[in-house]
């Protein structure tokens, strides 16, 4: 998605102010997804702790000028959880406890440090 978003953003350089950028936040956990509307208008919808959380993350991204920002639960998750990347402890509003979270300026470098016994074929 990064790589498509550059792609896109080198090509029609020239007509942009500024390069287009994509920030992803992750976080693992179980959500509510479901049709909401009424009559024609209606979309599917997820909802939760998990959906607020990944969209605090995904906020994080411009702040810390990078393209993902990932629960630890994400990057123990992947096998990752050594792995150096900037952590950092985040204060959600509506959880109890802080969330310790990595910052990952480039994706890209997260698919080549997967452990082959942690990915995953099926995507």
């Amino acid at each position: 998605m990064v790589t498509r978003v550059q792609e896109f953003s080198r090509s029609f350089g020239a007509e942009l102010e500024a390069p287009l950028r994509l920030g992803v936040g992750i976080h693992i956990g179980t959500a509510v997804v479901g049709e909401m509307g009424y009559g024609d208008t209606r979309y599917l919808t997820a909802v939760g702790d998990t959906v607020h959380v990944a969209s605090r993350l995904e906020a994080l991204t411009k702040e810390y000028e990078c393209e993902l920002v990932v629960s630890e639960q994400v990057l123990s998750r992947a096998g990752l959880a050594g792995a150096d990347y900037p952590r950092h402890e985040l204060t959600v509003r509506n959880r109890e406890a802080p969330l310790q979270i990595a910052v990952i300026i480039e994706a890209r470098d997260v698919a080549e440090r997967i452990p082959a016994d942690h990915a995953r074929a099926d995507g």
